[in-house]
């Protein structure tokens, strides 16, 4: 009975509470503009067309309470957006990757090795993209690159599997393939937590710091490989 009892009177205290609430709500369009000067309600000060602009301008509460939602869905809404559009930026990278994959596997039957380079594989590469050569080690590979994004191709070598890179130009994700081994990873700087979610949202890995990133500008350390 006691339970019942505090059941019920608790019941009571949320109806006061939400009727209380209400009222408050209903009373927001009431409150006055605050004003330090008296003059500014009197008619005879005021010059034609005030009366009106006093009477029908929103009030303080109300203007808060619009700034106050804009920032919520602004909080809520601009991480969502980023993080969608790096998955389109991350889905471009991975279809070209897959392009240059069928290409390399083509060339791989016909010639019992992997591609060193773009032009073995007989790609036409977006018009945009500027072909470059970086060393790493005595081992030359080849990237092209836009004013977005870098692909590169690394040679298989004795130490070094061949390799398949698209990522981004500011370095922030990659995609990273595997030729020989069928692997693929999504590649995140470190430190970079939007990337690190994105990565982690895609593989449901967690993310390893396992080896380096070929750039068109050299080879980079500092990134975590989320395996597919």
């Amino acid at each position: 009975m006691k339970k019942e009892n505090n059941k019920n009177g608790r019941h009571s205290q949320e109806s006061l509470l939400g009727i209380s609430l209400l009222y408050v709500v209903s009373q927001i369009g009431k409150v006055p503009y605050f004003r330090t000067d008296r003059k500014a309600e009197d008619p005879r000060y005021q010059p034609s067309g005030m009366t009106t602009l006093f009477n029908n301008g929103f009030t303080l509460i109300e203007l808060l309470v619009v700034v106050l939602i804009i920032g919520i869905l602004a909080a809520i809404a601009l991480p969502q957006y980023e993080k969608a559009v790096n998955r389109a930026r991350f889905a471009n990278l991975k279809t070209l990757v897959a392009s240059f994959v069928e290409a390399a596997n083509v060339y791989k039957m016909a010639n019992g090795t992997w591609p060193d380079n773009f032009d073995d594989m007989g790609l036409s590469l977006p018009e945009d993209f500027q072909i470059s050569t970086a060393t790493l080690s005595n081992m030359n590979y080849t990237c092209g690159q836009n004013n977005k994004i870098y692909c590169c191709i690394i040679p298989g070598k004795s130490t070094i599997s061949s390799v398949m890179i698209c990522g981004q130009n500011d370095e922030s994700f990659a995609y990273h393939y595997f030729l020989d081994k069928g692997q693929d990873y999504c590649i995140a700087k470190e430190n970079n937590q939007p990337a690190a979610k994105m990565c982690h949202s895609l593989t449901r890995r967690t993310g390893q710091t396992l080896w380096g990133l070929y750039t068109p500008g050299g080879y980079k350390t500092g990134y975590q490989f989320f395996p597919f």
